[in-house]
C-alpha cells in the first residue's frame, strides 16, 4: 500500500497538497484522477511512500485518507518545465495546481494519453553555459526580417525556435508573415485552433527530425521539443501576457523562468520595450540587440490637434466638438480619395461618465458603485449601463444626491464618436468595433474584413481591434488622448507609448492625435517623433517614488460583507515581517454583495522578485508558505498594474 501526495489540476481553490492511498504502482509525475469534495479531479503526483514509512503520521492524522479513483498516466512535458512552473507559481504566490492549470493547456491532460512520446533533452556544453538575454526595441518590420535571418540561422545549427506571442491574433499574424520558406517545419499553436489540429500538429512538431519553428501563445512552451535554443518574447508589452484569474501569472517571467532552466537564448522583443526592460539593459542584465531605436516612423505626418473650448467674439465658449475641424477636414481627403480611416478610443459607449451639473456627483450604480456609461438602446433611446455588473438604469433619471436633472454626459465613446462621424459624413460607411457591438473574435474580424473591403470607409473602435488590423490604414486618429489618463495604472506611461506604437504601425499617412493637454511632457515628446525622452522621464518618476523596476507590489485583497481596512492591514503586516516592505492605505470598493478590500505591500526587490525566486528558493518558500496560510478567501496579485 503506498501513500500518495498530489496536486490538483484545478483552478479551484484547494489546499496545496493532498494525501491518497492506493495499491497500485505510481510514480512521481503522474496524472491520476482523485475524489475532492463531491467531484472527481484530475491532480498531478509529486511523491510516493510506502504506508510502513508514513504509519505514525497516517495514524496521527484527523481525517480518514481517500483512495486514488484511477490512474491515468504519465505528464506530458519534460522535467525543466515542471521546475518552471513550480518557480512561477512559488513567485506568484499561488499554488502549484492553480499554476500548472493556468498555465498548461487543458487539452493536454484530456488527451495525455493519445500524444506520442518525447525525447529527453539531452544535457550539452552549451546549455550548461550562462543564459544570454538579449531585447530587440526595432520597428516591426525591421524585427520581421531579424526574425527571418534567425531562423536560418538556427536551422544551420540543427537548433529550433519559439516565437511567444500575447494573443491569438498576433500568432496567426506573424505565422502568416514568417511561413514562406518554411511552410514544413513551422508550426502556429493558439487556443482557437480546433483539438483535433492541435493533436495532429503537436504529433508533427515532435516527429519532425529537421529542426523547427513555433509560434504561439505561451501556454504551448509546454510541447516537449528537445532542441529549442531559442525563445521570443514577442511584443513584449502587451498586458495580454499577464492572466486575469488566478493565480494570475505573467506568462513573461514563466518565458524568462523556463528559458533559464532551458539554458535557451532568450529575446524581448518589441517596438517599445517595457520600462523595467529598458532598465535591465541599462544595468547590464540584458543585452542589447543592435541600437535601441527610440525613433516614431519618419514615413508619416503627425499632428496635435487641441480639442480646449475657444471663445467666439461674444466671450461664449464655444461648443465642444468630438470630431474638430482638422480632424474633420482629414477624413474628408481620405474618404474623397477612396482612402480608409480608423478612430481610436478607449472607452465603449455614448460617454464613459455622468456628471451632475449641480453638484458635481459622478453617477453610480447602486449595486456596485461603478461609474454609469450612457449607451443608445435603440436610434431614439438612450439608457445608462454599468460595464461591472450589467445593472441598466433609465436615462432619463435625476441626480441621486440632489435631485437634479442637469446631468452631463463626460468623455468620449465610441457610440458618440460614431454618432459624430456619421452626421458629418452620412455617405460614408461607419462600422464599429468594441464589446457592445462585436462579442466575439470572429464577429470582429467580419467587421475589420468588411471595412477594409469598403473603400472610403470609417473604422471606430477600442483596442478590441488593434490586433485585427493588419493591413495599413490611410488616416489613423485618436479621438481623445486625454481619456488615457483616466487609466488608474502606475504603468500608464508605458501604455501610452506601446499605444502609439501600435496605432503608427498601421498608419499609412496620417496620424492624428487630439487632446486638451497639449502641455502634456509626452505630447511634446510625441511631436519631435523621439521618445527616448519620455522613458527617461518614466524612468525617473519610477525612482523617486520607488515603484517597480525598483520595487515589487504585492496587492492582497478580500471579500466581506464589511470593510476590513485595518485587518487587512494587520495581515500584511504579519507575512511581511523581516522583509523591507511599505504598506499603502487599503481601498475600499463596494460590490454586489458586500465589499471588497485592498492593499497594497511595496516590497524591495532584493526581498521578492524573480531573480531573488531563482537564487534564493528556501527563502522564497517561506514567504509562500506564508501567504498560502491565509487560505482561499485572499486574493494575491504579484505585480499588478494598478493599487486600487
Amino acid at each position: 500500500m503506498k501513500v500518495v501526495t498530489v496536486i490538483p489540476l484545478s483552478q479551484g481553490a484547494y489546499k496545496e497538497d493532498l494525501t491518497y492511498f492506493t495499491a497500485q504502482d505510481v510514480a512521481a509525475g503522474t496524472i491520476v484522477a482523485v475524489p475532492i469534495r463531491k467531484k472527481i479531479v484530475d491532480a498531478v503526483v509529486v511523491s510516493v511512500e510506502h504506508l510502513t514509512s508514513s504509519k505514525i503520521a497516517v495514524k496521527a492524522s484527523a481525517f480518514a485518507l481517500k483512495k486514488i479513483h484511477a490512474i491515468k498516466g504519465p505528464l506530458p512535458f519534460y522535467n525543466e518545465f515542471w521546475n518552471a512552473v513550480v518557480d512561477a507559481k512559488t513567485y506568484h504566490l499561488g499554488t502549484t495546481g492553480a499554476a500548472l492549470y493556468a498555465i498548461v493547456p487543458k487539452l493536454f491532460f484530456d488527451e495525455h494519453e493519445s500524444l506520442p512520446p518525447h525525447k529527453e533533452r539531452v544535457i550539452t556544453k552549451d546549455t550548461m553555459l550562462a543564459q544570454e538575454k538579449l531585447a530587440l526595441m526595432r520597428p516591426y518590420d525591421e524585427r520581421i526580417g531579424l526574425y527571418k535571418t534567425l531562423i536560418r540561422e538556427s536551422f544551420a545549427k540543427k537548433q529550433s525556435l519559439y516565437i511567444c506571442l500575447p494573443t491569438v491574433r498576433d500568432a496567426e499574424h506573424f505565422y502568416e508573415e514568417l511561413k514562406k520558406g518554411v511552410e514544413e517545419h513551422i508550426y502556429c499553436f493558439h487556443s482557437e485552433v480546433p483539438p483535433k489540429a492541435i493533436l495532429t500538429r503537436y504529433a508533427k512538431a515532435l516527429a519532425n527530425d529537421h529542426p523547427i519553428v513555433i509560434i504561439g501563445t505561451a501556454s504551448y512552451l509546454c510541447i516537449p521539443r528537445h532542441d529549442v535554443a531559442t525563445i521570443i518574447i514577442e511584443r513584449e508589452t502587451s498586458s495580454a501576457y499577464r492572466q486575469i484569474t488566478r493565480p494570475y501569472v505573467d506568462m513573461r517571467v514563466f518565458v524568462e523562468m523556463l528559458s533559464r532552466r532551458l539554458g535557451a537564448k532568450l529575446i524581448f522583443a518589441d517596438t517599445y520595450l517595457r520600462t523595467e526592460t529598458v532598465h535591465r539593459t541599462e544595468i547590464g542584465e540584458i543585452s542589447e540587440m543592435g541600437h535601441f531605436s527610440y525613433h516614431l516612423s519618419k514615413n508619416i505626418h503627425r499632428q496635435i490637434v487641441s480639442t480646449k473650448r475657444t471663445e467666439d467674439e461674444r466671450g461664449q465658449k464655444k461648443l465642444y466638438r468630438i470630431i474638430s475641424a482638422e480632424l474633420t477636414q482629414s477624413i474628408k481627403e481620405a474618404t474623397d480619395k477612396g482612402e480608409n480611416t480608423f478612430l481610436f478610443t478607449l472607452r465603449k459607449g455614448l460617454a464613459p461618465i455622468t456628471q451632475c451639473s449641480d453638484c458635481e456627483h459622478v453617477l453610480q450604480c447602486e449595486r456596485c458603485a461603478s461609474p454609469l456609461v450612457l449607451y443608445k438602446e435603440t436610434a431614439d433611446k438612450r439608457i445608462f449601463s454599468c460595464n461591472k455588473c450589467g445593472d441598466k438604469v433609465p436615462s432619463l433619471m435625476l441626480c441621486p444626491i440632489c435631485s437634479g436633472w442637469r446631468l452631463t454626459p463626460l468623455g468620449v465613446g465610441t457610440e458618440s464618436v460614431a454618432d459624430d462621424v456619421a452626421r458629418l459624413f452620412p455617405k460614408a460607411k461607419v462600422f464599429v468595433v468594441d464589446k457592445e457591438h462585436t462579442k466575439t473574435p470572429k464577429q470582429v474580424k467580419k467587421i475589420v474584413d468588411d471595412f477594409y473591403a469598403t473603400p472610403g470607409s470609417i473604422l471606430v473602435g477600442t483596442e478590441l481591434a488593434l490586433a485585427h488590423l493588419t493591413e495599413k490604414i490611410s488616416t489613423v486618429a485618436i479621438a481623445s488622448f486625454d481619456s488615457l489618463f483616466s487609466i488608474p495604472s502606475f504603468r500608464i506611461g508605458e501604455k501610452i507609448i506601446s499605444l502609439i506604437a501600435r496605432l503608427e504601425e498601421t498608419t499609412k499617412e496620417q496620424f492624428i492625435l487630439q487632446t486638451k493637454s497639449t502641455d502634456e511632457p509626452i505630447i511634446h515628446d510625441i511631436i519631435s517623433g523621439n521618445l527616448a525622452e519620455a522613458y527617461k522621464n518614466e524612468l525617473a518618476i519610477r525612482k523617486t517614488l520607488g515603484f517597480p523596476p525598483f520595487s515589487t507590489f504585492i496587492k492582497l485583497g478580500v471579500a466581506t460583507k464589511q470593510p476590513q481596512a485595518e485587518a487587512l492591514r494587520d495581515i500584511a503586516t504579519a507575512i511581511t515581517t523581516d522583509m523591507n516592505t511599505e504598506l499603502f492605505a487599503p481601498t475600499i470598493h463596494k460590490t454586489k454583495t458586500g465589499y471588497t478590500t485592498h492593499i497594497a505591500i511595496k516590497v524591495s526587490t532584493d526581498a521578492w522578485s524573480p531573480t531573488h525566486v531563482i537564487k534564493h528558493p528556501d527563502t522564497a518558500r517561506v514567504f509562500a508558505t506564508k501567504v498560502s496560510t491565509l487560505g482561499p478567501g485572499y486574493n494575491v496579485i504579484v505585480d499588478p498594474d494598478d493599487l486600487g
